[in-house]
């Protein structure tokens, strides 16, 4: 069995203590979140390279957690949130 890792830089940078509470709501694939956020697959990349989206490795797939999905999300993808009329 592989073990999850993730990388203690990452973990800091989404403020995280533990990282079994990063995956604790589930995780998904890269091809799942970009369906499940409408954010275009390079967008997901360039977040995660930027540190605002960690990525867990589980042997050779690459997973993202499905709570820093829906924080980014909520924060809006530019740090800026559209108005409601």
């Amino acid at each position: 069995m592989t073990a999850t890792m993730i990388s203690p830089v990452l973990a800091a940078q989404a403020k995280l203590v533990e990282p079994a509470s990063l995956v604790e709501d589930g995780a998904m694939t890269i091809p799942r979140a970009v369906d499940f956020s409408g954010i275009g697959r390079t967008t997901l990349y360039g977040l995660h390279a930027a540190g605002r989206l960690p990525f867990v490795k589980v042997g050779s797939r690459t997973l993202i957690p499905r709570a820093a999905l829906k924080r980014v999300l909520a924060e809006g993808v530019e740090g800026s949130v559209l108005a409601t009329a």
